[in-house]
């Protein structure tokens, strides 16, 4: 049986209508999640009129995350242990150093550095590796070295190493031989001319 031009338009619309019945049914029940749930009863009217309740949307609760603990964190305002000479701060103003003529023996301790860094003098010096080394002293019979590198003092023996990559190779009378990575190097506590 043939169609008719007014029967094929009638199921044109009627396939359109369908389409867009069958999409608006997917929309609201599907994609919006409002499949399952029951309606509510109808409201009873009391004779006046009802105010439509309003809902406010409810905030999503933020999760809050627990404080950040550094681990090994210290204050980076306190002195380390290593400089703690054990006395207490002074009080009131701070005024120059006291001066004397006392000597303070060397450091005990090897490859451990001084409590107090001392500024460079008493020998020869050179730069390496970008690091100042300064031979500040040699003494117990030419068995140790006092020596300085970057402003933190060492006290040595022959074949130890200080300061990372540091290493006393030889004491000469008054010259010590060292080495830094592959690189070697000589100083003495007075200049020889």
């Amino acid at each position: 049986m043939a169609l008719s031009l007014r029967d094929r338009r009638a199921l044109i619309l009627f396939g359109a209508v369908a389409g867009v019945a069958l999409l608006a049914f997917l929309y609201l029940n599907v994609l919006r999640g409002g499949g399952g749930e029951e309606a509510a009863p109808p409201a009873v009217s009391t004779g006046g009129p009802t105010p439509t309740p309003t809902v406010s949307p409810t905030p999503t609760p933020r999760e809050t995350l627990p404080p950040v603990v550094l681990a090994g964190s210290r204050d980076p305002f306190s002195i380390p242990p290593a400089l703690q000479t054990g006395a207490p701060p002074p009080s009131g103003s701070v005024g120059p150093p006291p001066t004397g003529t006392g000597t303070t023996p060397p450091p005990t301790g090897t490859g451990t550095p001084s409590p107090t860094p001392t500024t460079p003098g008493g020998g020869q010096s050179t730069t390496v590796g970008g690091h100042t080394v300064v031979l500040l002293d040699i003494f117990q019979g030419g068995t140790k070295a006092q020596v300085e590198v970057d402003g933190t003092v060492f006290t040595v023996s022959e074949g130890e190493t200080f300061d990372g990559n540091f290493r006393l190779v030889s004491i000469s009378g008054s010259c010590a031989r060292f080495v830094f990575g592959d690189e070697g190097f000589t100083l003495c506590t007075s200049p020889q001319k």
